[in-house]
């Protein structure tokens, strides 16, 4: 049996111990860290005008978090995002509602729990052009 030698002073983590790891810390973002990812993916994918409310308190109940414009997809959305665990309320999944009916383009944008899963998810959002 050969037995690798380890340097001094650095850090050789037990590999049976990083195995478990990965599955006890699963992506669980809190609405701050979706928003983040989300509008990183927004400005690399051409969404040049964003606002997002400073004090939603102030603002009609259930007003989206996010209103987003691209003018060359000539598209502009409204996006609700939630973190790990975060519910939609009434007064949000109607706004929402409404402003598909009026034909605008509504999303709630939710965690699926697996951070590739939720960049493509956002990605797919961001740059897929809605049926005519």
């Amino acid at each position: 049996m050969t037995i690798a030698r380890r340097r001094p002073g650095r850090y050789h983590p037990d590999p049976e111990a990083l195995a478990t790891m990965a599955w006890q810390h699963p992506w669980t973002p809190t609405e701050a860290e979706m928003t983040e990812l989300f509008v990183g993916i927004a400005e690399r994918t051409g969404w040049e005008k964003r606002y997002h409310t400073y004090d939603a308190r102030r603002s009609a109940a259930g007003f989206p978090d996010w209103v987003l414009i691209n003018r060359q997809q000539k598209r502009i959305l409204f996006v609700e995002l939630k973190g790990f665990g975060g519910i939609a309320s009434t007064d949000q999944r109607e706004f929402l509602r409404a402003i598909n009916d009026a034909g605008g383009e509504g999303y709630l944008v939710g965690t699926t729990g697996d951070m590739a899963r939720d960049m493509a998810k956002i990605a797919d959002l961001l740059q897929r052009r809605p049926a005519a």
